[in-house]
């Protein structure tokens, strides 16, 4: 709903990859937008964005509700397996990336 966030939380594994439609969210600019973070990085959302992270990183999310604090933020969330698992280079730190 409107003014919540999910607080920081992480997958436990490095095996699937998250990805979200974001069917309705309040406009990124302006006061009150939606946010993910993973990782170290913010990005804002808007409705009919799609992106996909690996959720073994701790990521969180936020709804301020628009500039009325009033629009909920809606996600299609689907998980699917991570493409580069069977790549034995994948395993370590320095060839991951939090957002795909």
């Amino acid at each position: 709903g409107a003014g919540r966030a999910v607080p920081m939380h992480n997958g436990g594994t490095n095996e699937r990859l998250k990805c979200h439609l974001v069917v309705r969210a309040p406009p990124a600019e302006g006061a009150g937008a939606a946010s993910i973070t993973v990782g170290d990085e913010v990005r804002l959302v808007s409705t009919r964005d799609v992106f996909c992270f690996d959720d073994s990183y701790f990521h969180s999310v936020g709804n301020g509700g628009g500039a009325e604090a009033s629009l909920s933020r809606v996600v299609l969330d689907v998980a699917v397996w991570h493409p580069k698992m069977l790549d034995p280079l994948y395993k370590t730190e320095s060839t991951r990336s939090a957002f795909t």
